[in-house]
């Protein structure tokens, strides 16, 4: 590795940790005072700074996801711009030194940290997808969690108040059979519902408890009487399936997600997980081009001024985050489709970027004279000087003043 690709990649990993560190210290800092409540709720006596730890602690992969875009354009800008600032790069442009050389080094830093976040996407964060799920009101597990409720693969709806992850037991449950099944919409009131795993995937269910009233008096395909008061339900649905957020497909991986979305035929927010399924293959293609962008904008002329430069690249950062947003909203209402919203934003930043990567000049004329506009800045002087040198009367360099030793010049006239 040479000297300048050190020097540069030791300038775009110190700005990268700098920003990585005070992003992530001011996103706790600021969430945390909104869930104090929730957080002493939790603790119930107990020592609250742990339970604070434990729950930032685990979200550390997921704000490293987050974060990952902006801390690339942000270390990518702060290095630049600090060699532009101390004149660096213009040494660096007179030394004869391409901007593709100049930038190799932060490009192929960029391209390594996108890497690692396919790494914490996929094998990193999916693993603490169940912590992830769980609110700060509800990190006390023996005080029971939410219940969100669900489809099973027979349009059976699940649903419960209380959740006990240690015994897999709802409380206060709600079935609803569909008419397909009964024949009429038939609801289902248990006080204890326990989930049955079994070897077999077709023979997972559950088993009710507490059933004061059964409107059918007959046994139903996937419904079966095992005692007085007591079914057994046959369903697909999991007790990870009934207490999981609403939000819980973002935290699985691409080949989980697809599986999930081949699988579970409805559940909310479908048409979110399948845009992001496919956000998922144009992600990184968009944090290049982008960062392909910057480097352009902010090594490729040094005839603007640098804060503007980075003004430019950042109101183009911030569109981009404003598009996503508006694609977002657009897909949770259904006014877009899904494998549109994933690829509107690299069909939009896609074409100025490749104008401005590589660019088009016109074919030159035999009667234009050949001017080279590529020529490195080191190149160009060492032609000016000389041009200066052939224009000064004797053909040679104008002398320069006398350098001053201290002593007094002596004349000498001729005798």
């Amino acid at each position: 590795m040479a000297l300048l690709d050190r020097y540069l990649l030791r300038h775009f990993l110190l700005a990268y940790f700098v920003c990585l560190l005070c992003l992530i210290a001011m996103y706790v800092v600021i969430d945390a005072f909104t869930r104090v409540d929730d957080f002493l709720e939790s603790a119930a006596g107990g020592n609250v700074f742990s339970l604070i730890g434990l729950y930032y602690g685990t979200r550390l992969p997921w704000l490293f996801q987050r974060l990952s875009s902006a801390l690339l354009v942000l270390a990518t800008l702060f290095t630049l711009i600090w060699l532009e600032a101390r004149n660096e790069l213009v040494a660096l442009r007179a030394a004869g030194i391409s901007t593709i050389r100049i930038a190799r080094p932060v490009l192929l830093a960029n391209v390594f940290f996108l890497l690692l976040g396919i790494v914490n996407r996929e094998w990193v964060q999916p693993p603490l997808g169940p912590y992830l799920q769980i609110p700060a009101s509800e990190l006390n597990r023996q005080r029971g969690q939410r219940v969100q409720g669900c489809y099973d693969e027979n349009g059976v709806h699940l649903e419960g108040r209380v959740a006990f992850p240690d015994r897999q037991m709802i409380q206060f449950a709600n079935i609803t059979l569909p008419s397909p099944v009964t024949g009429r919409l038939v609801h289902i009131e248990s006080k204890e519902m326990f989930y049955h795993p079994h070897e077999d995937p077709e023979q997972h269910g559950w088993v009710l408890r507490g059933v004061e009233v059964m409107p059918l008096a007959d046994d139903l395909p996937n419904l079966r009487r095992i005692g007085p008061d007591a079914y057994f339900l046959r369903s697909r649905a999991t007790f990870e399936r009934l207490t999981r957020s609403p939000e819980w497909y973002r935290y699985l991986s691409t080949p989980d997600l697809a599986r999930a979305l081949q699988e579970e035929g409805r559940f909310p927010h479908r048409n979110e997980a399948l845009a992001l399924f496919h956000r998922r293959l144009t992600q990184p293609l968009i944090d290049f081009l982008m960062l392909a962008l910057c480097l352009r904008l902010v090594a490729g002329s040094l005839d603007r001024n640098a804060y503007l430069k980075f003004a430019v690249c950042m109101g183009i950062y911030i569109g981009l985050q404003v598009l996503d947003f508006l694609i977002d909203h657009m897909t949770r209402q259904e006014a877009l489709d899904p494998f549109l919203a994933a690829w509107l934003p690299l069909f939009v930043l896609g074409p100025p970027a490749f104008a401005m990567l590589f660019p088009i000049t016109p074919p030159r004329s035999e009667d234009e004279p050949d001017t080279e506009t590529d020529q490195p800045l080191g190149e160009s002087l060492q032609e000016l000087y000389s041009d200066a040198e052939e224009d000064s009367p004797t053909g040679l360099p104008q002398p320069h003043s006398p350098a001053r030793t201290g002593r007094a010049a002596v004349s000498v006239k001729p005798t």
